[in-house]
């Protein structure tokens, strides 16, 4: 008889710690996943919800200094098999798009830089591309970018399925088709992926 309501703060902290306030003072919410926009310090309306005795998880990343249960995806291992799976594919100029909101230890370029090392192909930075724009308008900013530049990829990996589709459709606009001409690699496995 559980009901899952999902709310957005748009990785605002002040909207985030509001929405948790309601969580905790709500008799008929029982509990809280979180996707934090912030880690440096705990929203207050987290700590109510704490305080409250209700159950709170926070996906990823988690505020510092609170003992709480968390999911977390490994993104090093991840992005290091897609990468991977690119390079037994034949490509050696795989360029990483990732947009915005950038997030420190909440990115799999590290997994992206590993998988290069460990296979000794170069790793070039105009390849790294970090627009400050969120996922999608990232996926297709990059990739339009990257062809106007004349800058040679044969490969994509994006940070998450929502940057793919930006990359795919930059890839189409520019009459590339996927993966003939380039191959298109994401984590995430949501739906909008399948």
């Amino acid at each position: 008889d559980l009901k899952i309501m999902a709310s957005q703060s748009e990785y605002r902290f002040e909207s985030e710690s509001e929405q948790l306030a309601e969580v905790a003072s709500d008799p008929l919410i029982g509990g809280a996943v979180v996707a934090p926009g912030a880690i440096d310090r705990p929203a207050p309306g987290a700590l109510k919800v704490i305080e409250a005795g209700k159950p709170l998880v926070y996906v990823g990343r988690w505020p510092k200094g609170l003992k709480i249960d968390t999911i977390s995806t490994d993104y090093l291992t991840a992005a290091k098999l897609a990468v991977e799976h690119l390079i037994a594919l034949g490509h050696r100029r795989i360029a990483y798009v990732e947009g915005a909101p950038h997030f420190h230890n909440f990115s799999p370029y590290s997994g992206y830089s590993e998988a290069l090392k460990e296979a000794r192909i170069a790793q070039h930075a105009e390849l790294v591309c970090l627009p400050d724009l969120p996922s999608q308008e990232a996926g297709h900013a990059a990739v339009t970018d990257l062809i106007h530049r004349g800058i040679e990829f044969t490969a994509v990996f994006a940070r998450n399925d929502v940057t793919a589709v930006g990359v795919m459709r930059a890839l189409r606009e520019a009459g590339l088709i996927i993966p003939r001409d380039v191959s298109v690699a994401a984590i995430n496995n949501s739906l909008l992926a399948r």
